[in-house]
């Protein structure tokens, strides 16, 4: 459990950043970026978590089940930042920031994970 905790916790701060600087424009304060990376990482984590933890699966499953992780966040994101009405895209080009932001979220807490913990 505390296996998990610890990677959950430097997770949210490599990633939380990144949502904050880059939905700056649409959030109200900096608890929105705060909720949207603690939702988005909720919703992955847990499972991920679990089986990196259980499996030691391989470096290259590792790096497909990311791929689909961000994907799934991006998903999610486009979803939330559609309802809101401060985001001023909409259609594709919400889709593709919002993908492009959750890429941009899980390199940087991969990078930076594999920097510090490997």
């Amino acid at each position: 459990m505390m296996s998990w905790l610890f990677a959950f916790v430097w997770t949210l701060a490599f990633e939380t950043p990144v949502y904050a600087a880059l939905l700056e424009r649409e959030a109200r304060s900096w608890r929105g970026p705060l909720l949207v990376s603690f939702a988005l990482n909720a919703m992955t984590h847990p499972l991920f978590s679990w089986w990196v933890l259980s499996c030691w699966p391989s470096e290259q499953s590792i790096v497909l089940v990311e791929c689909a992780i961000f994907v799934a966040e991006g998903l999610a994101l486009a979803a939330v930042r559609a309802r809101n009405p401060r985001c001023a895209l909409r259609g594709r080009r919400l889709l593709r920031s919002s993908l492009g932001i959750a890429l941009l979220a899980n390199l940087t807490s991969y990078g930076l994970g594999r920097l510090f913990f490997s």
